[in-house]
């Protein structure tokens, strides 16, 4: 199994005359013989961690 993540484009708004720049939330689910490799990956991509919840025995969900 292999997982990826792609590049992050940055789309800049202006409000009132002032640059804001968008974020997004992620939402992974995985199981949890890969929770390092998500882990390592989204910090890569400077992904801010927010909590990661168990789904059932073998699963998480990872949110950022």
């Amino acid at each position: 199994m292999s997982f990826s993540v792609s590049r992050p484009t940055i789309l800049m708004k202006s409000d009132a005359g002032k640059a804001q720049e968008p974020y997004e939330k992620c939402y992974v689910d995985y199981a949890n013989e890969f929770m390092g490799k998500v882990i390592e990956e989204m910090a890569y991509r400077k992904a801010q961690f927010e909590h990661s919840q168990p789904l059932d025995n073998s699963h998480q969900r990872y949110y950022s």
